[in-house]
């Protein structure tokens, strides 16, 4: 029979650091940094390149593409608006009826609704560039941030 020592701190630690199932190899991670990177470039090139090449449709918060506002300031709504009381005697439009007007072209207008359909599907497809930006970000962050950790435990096993 024989009888097991205890095993000293020191000891404990060189076999935590040996075992293969021990979660501080972190080889696997390290070699998935050069992706995770290339990843995130991706996406932020995708992004800047739809931006660019659809920049007449990219709207600004809560407004018009200019494509849409070229469009717009292209139909001019006419100066007088006939009457239903008196057909024979024009009136002149008031700022509401223009605005009216401008209102039922987008849906009426082919052309302006062709340009509002494509300043909606850049916004979407802008959308997914951040969306896909910020997923590879907060992936790199994850990685560096487990990193950090595993490389805090070495440490401490290591004696520091």
């Amino acid at each position: 029979m024989s009888v097991e020592k205890p095993k000293t701190m020191f000891d404990q630690k060189v076999t935590m650091l040996q075992d293969p199932k021990s979660s501080l190899h972190t080889k696997k991670l390290v070699e998935q940094l050069p992706e995770l990177l290339k990843a995130y470039e991706t996406a932020l090139l995708d992004y800047s390149q739809h931006r660019a090449s659809n920049n007449d449709f990219v709207a600004s918060s809560g407004s018009d593409c200019q494509a849409v506002k070229q469009k717009l300031l292209e139909l001019s709504p006419p100066e007088e608006k006939l009457d239903p009381d008196k057909p024979e005697k024009p009136r002149k439009m008031t700022l509401a009826d223009k605005a009216a007007w401008l209102n039922n072209q987008r849906t009426e207008n082919r052309d302006l609704i062709t340009l509002i359909a494509r300043q909606q599907s850049v916004a979407f497809i802008l959308e997914g560039d951040k969306t896909a930006i910020e997923i590879a970000k907060e992936r790199l962050a994850n990685a560096r941030t487990v990193l950090e950790l595993k490389t805090a435990q070495l440490k401490f096993l290591g004696g520091e």
